[in-house]
């Protein structure tokens, strides 16, 4: 009793990496579609991770990277260095 689940909405053909957290609690780096590690169930406890001082807690991602996706233009350029 008491678990928080938490899931983040990946459009369908992309793939993302991604860590999930919950307060101080983390899952991840994953790879996730839009039907595979797209979140958690019963990811952590919430009143475990709530802040003693202000009663709040942060939940997010972090470290997201679009890994493949027909919503994005791939824009890579090459640096060369010439002497």
């Amino acid at each position: 009793e008491g678990y928080c689940s938490l899931y983040l909405h990946v459009p369908r053909d992309t793939k993302v990496s991604r860590t999930l957290f919950v307060g101080r609690a983390r899952n991840g780096p994953s790879e996730a579609d839009a039907l595979k590690n797209c979140g958690v169930s019963e990811m952590c406890v919430l009143s475990n991770q709530i802040d003693k001082d202000t009663g709040s807690v942060v939940i997010g991602v972090e470290d997201l990277q679009v890994l493949s996706s027909p919503l994005v233009a791939e824009t890579r350029t090459k640096l060369q260095l010439v002497s």
